[in-house]
């Protein structure tokens, strides 16, 4: 077995998204995203993405040096429009602006659209009740072109895993771990599944 230390497998992460055509901010942006994934012991969101990840840029669905923007805002709420780049990306563009908009505001919902995976949605969480709040992050998409998930009585894959995650924030400051539920709404993880296969 090839061990490597999280600072290794990071640049050796980024410097593959850079070659494949992703800009300096965004590789280093996702390969941070993946390695804390691997490292919190979520492989299924890790480094094993990052082959899947150049595969999708060479196939248009990324556009690796695009920067999320946002659309429209008011004082409690944000729509991020993703411009189809990373997910992490997007989302974490997304989890910064709710965090501002809750600071000054008490409350804040934000939404994204045209964003590609986006991860494991627990890092939002720990974002947020860093900052000492607690979240609530919703995932979707994927169901209209590859569904993978069957309703409960059903026989046939109409739905996507719709990820959820909530995290709380133990003190004020965010100085302590917080409780954190992520969890997809299917039986178990489809990656889980193509690891095992895998191993």
């Amino acid at each position: 077995m090839v061990v490597k230390s999280p600072d290794t497998l990071q640049c050796l992460a980024g410097d593959i998204l850079q070659a494949a055509g992703a800009d300096r901010r965004n590789a280093e942006g996702v390969a941070d995203h993946l390695v804390a994934a691997n490292l919190c012991g979520v492989d299924t969101h890790g480094i094993i993405h990052v082959p899947i990840y150049v595969s999708d840029m060479q196939a248009g669905q990324i556009v690796p040096t695009a920067w999320p923007t946002i659309e429209r805002q008011g004082s409690g709420f944000a729509h991020v429009h993703g411009r189809w780049t990373f997910g992490q990306i997007v989302a974490k563009v997304a989890m910064e602006t709710a965090i501002e908009k809750a600071t000054a505001n008490g409350i804040a919902i934000v939404t994204c659209v045209q964003s590609h995976h986006i991860g494991r949605l627990g890092y939002y969480g720990e974002m947020a009740a860093a900052a000492g709040m607690v979240s609530m992050i919703l995932g979707g998409g994927y169901c209209r072109n590859a569904p993978r998930a069957v309703p409960f009585g059903g026989r046939d894959k109409i739905l996507d895993t719709n990820p959820v995650a909530m995290a709380f924030p133990m003190d004020p400051d965010g100085s302590n771990d917080p409780v954190m539920f992520d969890f997809a709404t299917t039986a178990t993880s489809g990656v889980k599944i193509a690891n095992a296969h895998r191993r």
